[in-house]
């Protein structure tokens, strides 16, 4: 029996060649997709009104406990696209108001609406388009942003949504 002599092939024909050339090749080109995926789909988890202070987040409450100091609170009430809020509490009557719908993750998906004052002392809007589903958290803000209320509601909004001052107050 006899063995016959192998074949020597050019080096690019070696299968073990492609083997040890490709696994590393694989993975940074694999890295250099993960590197970009990141890049452009960094998150936002610290929004305006919180600070972060090594690995925690710590909420800046001074605009809640002004909020509770002028015995704030607010019931929005959402039939169709038309949206009406009635503020009770020390408000030194705003002419505008802003309401900030915010995605719990996502900062290009939040929605900011500027409600009007009306004669009889409510305000309102026109709600713009929403997603059909998922949660938002609702902020209330004074022009000046001296004070603020939360709320949070589930889309699709509709109904009445109560708007409370979140804080201890001094």
């Amino acid at each position: 029996m006899s063995l016959s002599p192998k074949k020597n092939l050019p080096w690019w024909r070696e299968p073990m060649v492609w083997l040890i050339i490709g696994l590393p090749v694989t993975a940074v080109i694999a890295s250099l997709i993960t590197l970009n995926i990141a890049v452009r789909n960094a998150d936002s988890l610290v929004k305006e009104g919180y600070a972060k202070e090594g690995f925690t987040v710590q909420e800046v409450l001074e605009q809640d406990k002004e909020a509770v100091r002028r015995g704030l609170s607010a019931n929005l009430t959402a039939e169709g696209v038309n949206l009406t809020l009635q503020l009770s509490g020390n408000t030194q009557s705003a002419a505008s108001l802003n309401l900030i719908l915010a995605h719990p993750t996502e900062a290009r998906m939040d929605f900011s609406v500027m409600l009007t004052r009306q004669a009889d002392g409510s305000y309102q809007a026109v709600l713009p388009e929403l997603p059909t589903n998922g949660k938002r958290h609702l902020l209330l803000e004074a022009p000046d942003q001296t004070w603020r209320l939360h709320g949070s509601w589930d889309a699709p909004l509709a109904g009445q949504i109560s708007l409370v001052a979140i804080g201890t107050g001094s």
